[in-house]
């Protein structure tokens, strides 16, 4: 996908997505190493992956891993690495590659540094095939749902948007 933000030298921030047929992509100036839109926002391709984390209790819930800039390599690795995946089919015997919602994958962190300083990445390890019946038909559903454009993306809320007049009050509460 593609995503806008204003410069943090103007005070930053997320502006949405735009569709990767806008013609306003092909207007985009090349300042350093940033694709500047006409109205001067920057332009940010990112890789979104969603996925179902699986917790040590094996409960799951759904996330987006927003792979942008430095983590962009990270991507193109992890889904080279999906690419080449290959089962053996149960009934034909032949190999296959498996649906990347059958698979799971352990994200951690690891050093990456440059001229500009150190910062944390992602590490991507294969962990192997879905092996439970239930979290399987989970992740299934979950794709289905992303590719029916029922599911997409989203910026969180900063806590002064989530604050109606009645919450304002209750700030110092636990926000979970």
């Amino acid at each position: 996908v593609y995503l806008e933000f204003v410069p943090r030298e103007n005070g930053g921030g997320f502006q949405g997505e735009i569709s990767p047929t806008d013609p306003i992509l092909q207007k985009t100036n090349r300042v350093g190493s940033k694709e500047i839109l006409p109205h001067g926002n920057e332009l940010v391709k990112s890789d979104q992956h969603f996925c179902l984390v699986v917790g040590e209790d094996g409960s799951w819930q759904p996330t987006v891993i927003d792979m942008k800039s430095s983590q962009l390599k990270h991507s193109r690795r992890w889904k080279t690495q999906i690419a080449m995946q290959k089962v053996k089919h149960p009934k034909t015997g032949s190999m296959v590659t498996p649906a990347v919602f059958a698979t799971m994958w352990k994200l951690t962190s690891t050093e990456d540094s440059n001229d500009q300083g150190d910062w944390a990445n992602y590490q991507v390890e294969k962990v192997g095939l879905v092996d439970k019946r239930e979290l399987l038909l989970e992740a299934k559903s979950f794709r289905d749902s992303i590719a029916a454009g029922e599911m997409k993306a989203a910026p969180e809320e900063t806590p002064a948007q989530s604050q109606t007049p009645s919450s304002v009050h209750d700030s110092d509460d636990i926000p979970f």
